[in-house]
């Protein structure tokens, strides 16, 4: 991180008295709600999120919903994802005081590490052969 870049901007004119409603429990939402709460100083019980669905997370997560997955979008997350980690890195752990969730994410990782043969499969299990006939 660059010097500049860890200047920290004093808080907006009456920002302890507003409220924030934001639509959308993506990555988008969830992005400005913290930075709400981190950078402009806003109360975090000041921010309100909605969301069509009953878990946050939009293309960022996948859960059970009923009998059937949910996976709408990724969820390989790559070293490479610069904006998210810095995210990530602003949001207090819920399970752990004193980590945050790039705490968490990067232990998961280290414990768990991703191991994938193959994605694509057919027949109850069978890895598909994409190289075609």
């Amino acid at each position: 991180m660059r010097n500049y870049d860890r200047i920290n901007e004093l808080p907006s004119t009456g920002i302890k008295h507003q409220r924030a409603h934001i639509i959308g429990g993506g990555i988008a939402g969830l992005s400005a709600a913290a930075f709400l709460v981190t950078d402009a100083g806003m109360p975090a019980d000041h921010v309100t999120i909605y969301d069509t669905l009953p878990l946050m997370g939009g293309s960022m997560d996948a859960a059970a919903m009923q009998r059937w997955l949910y996976k709408p979008g990724e969820r390989e997350l790559e070293a490479y994802m610069e904006c998210l980690w810095y995210v990530c890195s602003k949001v207090p752990s819920l399970q752990t005081p004193g980590l945050t969730i790039l705490d968490e994410s990067h232990r998961a990782n280290v414990l768990e590490p991703i191991h994938c043969h193959f994605r694509l499969m057919e027949k109850q299990g069978k890895q598909y052969d994409s190289t075609g006939p």
